[in-house]
């Protein structure tokens, strides 16, 4: 098991680009889920769908971000599995809700077409 304590002290070096990295995400998830609010109470369910989808897909890297980083960074082996171990133990529901995301996506873009296609 590890704890956060640890993965902070392999996290060290690289914790400004890990900031910032996670910043920027916080900040695109949040904007995403805003404009899914919006489409919602503007009555457009399929713009809505799929821009929770995208919530969904970010939300996914969001998680997946600090795992992402020890592998492109060339960390050590055991940070890389320090991370995925944190990832596993916290948040074992991530990649069922980036797939969610895909699949959302998916019927926005087809209830989109079918809109499209039902207007002509």
């Amino acid at each position: 098991m590890v704890t956060l304590e640890q993965l902070e002290k392999l996290r060290a070096p690289f914790a400004k680009e890990l900031r910032i990295v996670l910043g920027t995400l916080f900040v695109a998830t949040a904007a995403c889920m805003a404009v899914t609010l919006s489409d919602m109470v503007d009555h457009n369910l399929t713009s809505a769908t799929g821009n929770f989808g995208l919530f969904c897909v970010l939300e996914r890297v969001y998680l997946i971000a600090p795992r992402t980083l020890a592998i492109t960074r060339g960390g050590s082996p055991r940070w890389i599995q320090a991370e995925t171990e944190y990832l596993m133990e916290h948040f074992p529901w991530y990649d069922i809700v980036g797939k969610f995301g895909w699949v959302c996506l998916m019927i926005s873009v087809t209830l989109q077409l079918i809109a499209v296609s039902g207007a002509d």
